[in-house]
């Protein structure tokens, strides 16, 4: 029989567990639940997902109805999907959620262009590392080629040389990941002295027109006093 779990006073059922060397009996509880459930749900975890398809009017092709455009009983099924997904989630060992879920973590890893080296870093290697724990297979994989794949667009030119100088295949995590933090110092020093100039640059700007509108205004009382002596001269 499936489980059952007590939420306010109300009997909810639950999945039978998957249990280890346990598959053969598990199956056939596991189909006589799900199909006690709802039917459909159980044509989704034998096939693959419902799906519905309108014809595009411009290209002529099919592609995935709007979510607006479904009938009620087409929403429904859709509806199906997530709930067979969800059965299947919960009748799985925890082990096996965990890994689930942490591959979906690894594969769309990202660093954001404000965020540095040191802390994508340490993301990644918490995900990497609770992987090995769970599954063995994940520890041949190349993680140097996806943690290069995940920088920001700022990193490309970076990342081509990379690929271009060094074999990915054996080059150790750690080495690239001290490689990069190099280049994030070069960045952050280029990005210093850029500043630093362009602040010289106004300065030295402002001084200039500072020095020109002193020397008009010097030109200005000199020309000023000659007027005057040549005027007293011609009075006398």
């Amino acid at each position: 029989m499936a489980q059952e779990s007590y939420v306010e006073g109300c009997s909810i059922q639950i999945p039978p567990l998957l249990e280890p060397n346990g598959f053969c009996f598990w199956k056939a509880r596991f189909e006589t639940y799900v199909k006690s459930k709802d039917i459909d749900i159980w044509q989704v975890i034998q096939n693959v997902d419902f799906y519905f398809e309108v014809e595009d009017l411009k290209t002529k092709l099919m592609k995935e109805t709007p979510y607006e455009l479904l009938k009620d009983d087409e929403k429904k099924q859709l509806g199906n999907n997530n709930e067979a997904n969800m059965t299947l989630y919960n009748a799985l060992p925890l082990k096996n959620c965990k890994i689930d879920l942490l591959t979906q973590e690894y594969e769309k890893f990202s660093i954001s262009n404000k965020e540095t080296i040191d802390s994508g870093f340490t993301r990644f290697n918490v995900v990497v590392t609770s992987l090995k724990s769970l599954d063995p297979d994940y520890s041949s994989k190349n993680h140097v080629r996806k943690f290069l794949h995940a920088l920001p667009l700022k990193w490309r030119a970076k990342v081509t040389s990379i690929e271009e100088a060094e074999e990915l295949a054996t080059l150790p995590l750690d080495e690239l990941v001290g490689n990069l933090k190099v280049y994030e110092m070069i960045l952050e020093n280029d990005g210093v002295v850029s500043k630093t100039t362009t602040k010289d640059k106004v300065k030295s700007l402002a001084l200039k027109a500072k020095v020109t509108r002193e020397q008009t205004s010097d030109d200005s009382d000199s020309q000023g006093g000659s007027n005057e002596d040549v005027d007293e001269e011609e009075e006398a």
